[in-house]
């Protein structure tokens, strides 16, 4: 629906008709106009700014909900707040203190009933000039003005103020169903500051590798936490500290600059993706596995760096009948092409010295990581190391042998083992790499005097004890990871220490029961995944199950966290970011893999 037939409606209307879809275009600007909500269809998509926020909106939510119609952002009905940008700032601003976000970083931005309020803002220090002024609710750039002196105030009604950022253009980041269409940079026409398309400003397509990931992650990051499922993010760059800065979120974005770049066809996505709306809405609850399975298989090109994950673990699990192509296509970027790629490669990983911590790692692992200051990149080389022998089946040990030392990395187990409390805390950096090194010691010899898996059994039932942040979470990652590695990242079943893994997986059942909603839905389904393993039946099956039924995000057809307390910051909720949730489920629930009995 939209209050005019603008070149957007226009570009559906077009794509509708070529696919044969029946579209109605309705042009109304108050609710009482747009009668029988319910006779809408199937798929609404709104792009209609006028109705008011207060009964219209609500009114029109609330009817279409009762017709189950899917609505393209239904969020703008429900909270219409969102399209005001001191509200996004705020938003914004609230997530980065909550999460502790690094990557997403707010602008401040004040606003004053008169302009002796903001004269006392800007005579705080808060605001220097030049500063921006521009409304509050605002389209294509068209009232922000640059003030270089104070004098140049006048009016501060619904307006909002920021300092300037000195910049060579800004980013426009088009999102649809939590993925990325792609990435323009627009540069403002000679003369002018406003890098808007509509204000004569230059776009061109990013093409730019690196830009383009740091763009995509933090516009996914915007679209999740206001659970728009179609935008325009906007961000822009700081010249001289090379800082990237949320400058704001377009909920009705134009496109015809994008699409004139780009090539793509906007329309047709937005079309693609009601069509799998809508047949969501046919199939129920009782699809979700084929519709997560397609979701992934159709849109694994947009997963980036999380492409080994995925195709990895569809190969293993399902004994090498899915993914192997896939994976033979993003070798180079994974092992390399040859032994001076992979040396490349190896020496790189040992010599970063960049760690990425997450939202619990940032207060405790992070020191600890510090501590032991060799064991991130360990991991990553011995990972490396081991997905090379079961995935490519190709041994690199004699390249990682001139760069490991086999006596150091000997010596930091010791020091690990000897420590319960590191262990308990580093959870999965402390069991991946003792496991990881055995595999780079020994590969596929049995060596019972290397692992203790008694003792890792003892530090999860006992080492957890204290007030420890995010505990449950950390003990489950913790257990998982200990059968995870024993079963050689599901390459192999398990023999070896078989009843101590059963006593793991009860424990984690035992944890799950007791702290069902402090559990992450990841850690669930990993659960899951390792009682298949040990073939172990869970009374936690059916109720975990239920939980991935009502987890379908609302912008596409993937898991997102939206049952638990964890689930209050909004990391990790768009598609890509969601692969680990996805591919977990998808195992979980299979029933053709190797773990599955007679195989």
């Amino acid at each position: 629906m939209s209050n005019s037939k603008n070149w957007c409606v226009n570009q559906i209307a077009q794509v509708a008709e070529r696919d044969k879809i029946e579209l109605d275009i309705l042009d109304f600007k108050n609710a009482c106009e747009g009668e029988l909500f319910s006779d809408w269809g199937n798929v609404v998509i709104l792009r209609n700014t006028v109705l008011d926020k207060l009964f219209e909106r609500p009114l029109i939510s609330n009817s279409l909900n009762k017709a189950n119609v899917y609505v393209l952002n239904r969020v703008l009905l429900d909270n219409p707040l969102i399209i005001h940008k001191s509200f996004q700032q705020k938003i914004i601003k609230d997530y980065v203190q909550l999460s502790q976000d690094t990557e997403l970083k707010p602008i401040a931005t004040y606003n004053a009933k008169n302009k002796e309020g903001i004269f006392e803002i800007i005579n705080k220090g808060y605001l220097k000039f030049p500063i921006i002024e521009k409304l509050d609710l605002d389209a294509q750039g068209k009232s922000v003005v640059k003030i270089d002196k104070i004098e140049d105030i006048k009016d501060t009604k619904d307006k909002i103020y920021q300092n300037f950022i000195p910049n060579e253009g800004d980013f426009r980041i088009l999102c649809l169903g939590g993925k990325v269409l792609g990435v323009i940079k627009r540069v403002a026409k000679v003369g002018d500051f406003r890098n808007n398309f509509s204000q004569g400003g230059s776009v061109d397509s990013v093409q730019d590798k690196d830009v383009v990931d740091k763009v995509s992650k933090i516009a996914l990051k915007v679209a999740s936490i206001f659970n728009l499922d179609f935008c325009g993010v906007d961000i822009i760059c700081n010249k001289n500290s090379g800082e990237y800065s949320f400058l704001e979120v377009n909920t009705y974005p134009w496109w015809e600059g994008f699409q004139r770049v780009t090539g793509m066809n906007v329309a047709d996505k937005i079309i693609e993706h009601c069509v799998d709306a809508y047949d969501r809405s046919k199939k129920g609850n009782k699809g979700n596995y084929d519709l997560i399975n397609k979701c992934y298989q159709d849109g694994f090109e947009c997963l980036e760096e999380n492409k080994f994950h995925y195709f990895s673990r569809r190969y293993l699990w399902f004994d090498g009948k899915i993914g192997k192509e896939e994976l033979k296509k993003i070798k180079s970027n994974y092992i390399g092409s040859n032994k001076e790629d992979t040396e490349e490669i190896i020496k790189n990983l040992l010599a970063s010295d960049v760690l990425s911590p997450g939202i619990n790692e940032i207060e405790l692992r992070l020191p600890l990581l510090r501590k032991y200051e060799m064991l991130a990149n360990y991991n990553k080389v011995l990972f490396k190391v081991l997905f090379s022998d079961i995935v490519y089946e190709e041994d690199i040990r004699t390249i990682t042998d001139k760069y490991l030392q086999r006596d150091k990395m000997l010596e930091l187990k010791e020091v690990l083992e000897d420590s319960s409390s590191d262990m308990a805390i580093l959870s999965t950096y402390a069991i991946n790499f003792i496991y990881n090194l055995e595999n780079y010691l020994f590969k596929d010899k049995e060596n019972d005097y290397f692992i203790d898996p008694e003792k890792y059994y003892e530090i999860a039932k006992n080492a957890y004890s204290g007030e420890i942040k995010d505990k449950h979470n950390l003990r489950i990652y913790f257990i998982t990871h200990c059968i995870i590695n024993e079963s050689r990242f599901y390459s192999r079943t398990i023999s070896r220490h078989k009843s101590i893994y059963l006593k793991m997986i009860k424990l984690a059942e035992d944890i799950i029961c007791e702290n069902y909603f402090d559990i992450n839905l990841d850690n669930k389904l990993e659960f899951l995944v390792c009682a298949k393993i040990l073939d172990y039946r869970s009374n936690l099956f059916e109720i975990i199950y239920s939980e991935t039924q009502n987890s379908l995000a609302h912008s596409g057809n993937y898991l997102i966290d939206v049952c638990n307390k964890c689930s209050v910051i909004k990391n990790k909720n768009d598609f890509r970011e969601s692969e680990h949730r996805n591919i977990l489920y998808l195992m979980a629930f299979s029933k053709a893999s190797r773990f599955e009995k007679g195989k």
